[in-house]
């Protein structure tokens, strides 16, 4: 409560959003960390955290879905192209794409 008012209702959506974030949290971390310590991110990290985007976002609708492929592919081009140019590793690309896929847009944005 804050200042005489409730907080605000838990919609599904928005819970679905917290989830996603917290999952995002927990997988550029676990990301950071392998990174760290072998200068690699794992395959089946990266490919984890897309797939549980596309999950995530299943239940907040249709739209929601297209919205995270749309993302996801949109950075899949940028990526190679920055990828292609020496900007950064391929790791890096796969983690942004799937981090992003797991937010949507345009909460994306400011991630990348």
């Amino acid at each position: 409560m804050v200042a005489g008012r409730a907080a605000p209702a838990l919609t599904p959506r928005s819970l679905f959003m917290e989830i996603a974030i917290w999952l995002t949290l927990a997988g550029t971390l676990l990301a950071s960390l392998f990174d760290l310590r072998s200068r690699r991110i794992p395959n089946a990290l990266t490919a984890s955290l897309a797939v549980a985007a596309l999950i995530v976002h299943a239940f907040s609708g249709p739209a929601a879905v297209l919205t995270s492929l749309a993302v996801m592919a949109a950075l899949m081009l940028g990526g190679a192209l920055v990828y292609a140019r020496g900007g950064i590793g391929g790791g890096d690309v796969k983690l942004a794409i799937a981090a992003s896929g797991m937010l949507g847009y345009p909460l994306c944005l400011p991630f990348l």
